[in-house]
């Protein structure tokens, strides 16, 4: 309606400013699909561009032994360098390796914005006060599960799980930072459903998952939730559009 009201400029006749603009906007961009080596209308010729890392304007936090725990054990769970080590126990271990061991500080730097493979991400509490949702994240993971109801036997599989960002993280191991993610999930049990439109719905007032609240920055998914018309306590979950990376 915001859009639609812009295009208003003879207040005697709204309706028929709303018409006109409306379709030769349609009309316009229609063309531009056809004339590809052209810039379209509306879209600025240099678009945001954004570099890997933290928005300006971290603030140094200590944070609470249970919370510094669970952050540090995902990087032993998640660390390419510490599987290596597992698979090969006669290789020499590497510096960072090592400082990763002794543990990070109990003092982080909290941002409310983090950019990671060309995507922009926001904190809940910064997504409260922009018009653009950025604050939406998924994870694909390795989880067991019980097959069904009759079979009890339980399966390793691939898992979605959806939330929003609540906190972002600089992990300081003193040589090197660790970005992450802290992040309320949706319980995956019962609260996570598919519809007949092989569309997903998840309840965002439904938290699980307390204890493991981290993930990196590396690992996210960018989604989106909309308010299902239907059942106000379901959410849509809309997948980010693949776009080639940007840098600046």
């Amino acid at each position: 309606m915001k859009v639609l009201k812009g295009y208003v400029r003879n207040r005697n006749h709204p309706e028929r400013c709303i018409a006109e603009c409306y379709i030769a906007e349609e009309a316009i961009e229609f063309r531009a699909e056809y004339l590809h080596y052209i810039d379209a209308v509306g879209t600025p010729k240099t678009p945001h561009i954004y570099n890997d890392g933290p928005l300006p304007g971290g603030v140094l936090e200590k944070i609470d032994r249970t919370l510094w725990g669970q952050a540090h054990r995902y990087v032993l769970e998640n660390t390419a360098e510490i599987e290596n080590e597992l698979k090969d126990p006669n290789k020499k271990d590497s510096e960072s390796l090592r400082w990763i061991a002794h543990g990070p500080r109990f003092e982080v730097i909290q941002y409310s914005g983090y950019t990671i493979n060309g995507c922009l991400f926001y904190t809940k509490e910064r997504d409260l006060s922009h018009v653009h949702q950025n604050s939406g994240v998924s994870l694909v993971a390795r989880t067991m599960q019980i097959a069904s109801a009759k079979n009890k036997n339980p399966l390793v599989t691939n898992m979605s799980f959806y939330r929003v960002i609540l906190e972002t993280w600089d992990l300081d191991y003193n040589k090197f930072t660790i970005p992450m993610f802290k992040c309320d999930w949706v319980d995956k049990n019962g609260r996570i459903k598919i519809d007949e439109q092989r569309t997903t719905l998840v309840e965002l007032s439904r938290i699980g998952q307390k204890s493991d609240s981290f993930i990196l920055t590396s690992q996210a998914k960018q989604v989106f939730y909309v308010e299902d018309q239907v059942d106000s306590r379901w959410s849509i979950v809309l997948e980010r559009l693949q776009r080639d990376k940007m840098t600046i």
